[in-house]
């Protein structure tokens, strides 16, 4: 439901939802009337190669099971190794295992027992440089007025396609994915 009423609240729509015991719920969406010519879609061109591809580890911390294993099998069949929590408190004690093969960190915004923005300073408390990708229904600047986004950290809206994680994911790795400030060695 978060990432309905996010895409309706960023498309000015309305959700209602009503529900009576033993009866049932209905939900009704509201979408604002059209106007003027429709707007051509655009879309990230995918490589020519096919997919972008990969070999690195990702941690994936997403409470729900449904986006979980579909995100899972989407990042296996680009070829990363992906390491599964369902809270930020596992995502946080599987990063502490595995901190030295994890290369990205995806993480869900809205969480139990530690949210994505609580994951994220942990995280941050832990490697400085980790690279965060966080991912929510609302949009970015709603999802920015609940939860304040770490520095450095980057933002794909759900639903998002394959195309847009498998870029997203390829650049932060590729790029370093954070504007964390490097240490260098020898200083003092």
């Amino acid at each position: 439901m978060a990432m309905v009423y996010g895409l309706m609240k960023q498309h000015d729509g309305m959700v209602h939802v009503y529900s009576e015991l033993g009866e049932g719920t209905t939900v009704r969406l509201y979408f604002p009337k059209a106007s003027g010519q429709a707007v051509e879609e655009t879309r990230i061109k995918r490589p020519e190669s096919g997919f972008v591809r990969g070999t690195e580890t990702i941690l994936l911390a997403e409470d729900e099971a449904g986006i979980r294993r579909a995100t899972t099998r989407a990042l296996e069949r680009m070829g990363y190794t992906v390491l599964v929590a369902e809270d930020g408190e596992a995502a946080l004690e599987m990063y502490r295992k595995h901190s030295e093969e994890i290369a990205l960190v995806i993480s869900d915004l809205i969480m139990p027992k530690l949210g994505g923005g609580q994951l994220a300073a942990a995280l941050r408390r832990e490697n400085p440089h980790v690279r965060i990708l966080f991912s929510s229904g609302y949009s970015a600047d709603t999802a920015g007025g609940l939860v304040a986004l770490p520095e450095g950290a980057e933002f794909l809206q759900k639903p998002w396609n394959l195309e847009d994680l498998g870029l997203r994911v390829r650049s932060m790795l590729d790029l370093g994915g954070d504007e964390a400030p490097q240490t260098t060695a020898g200083s003092g």
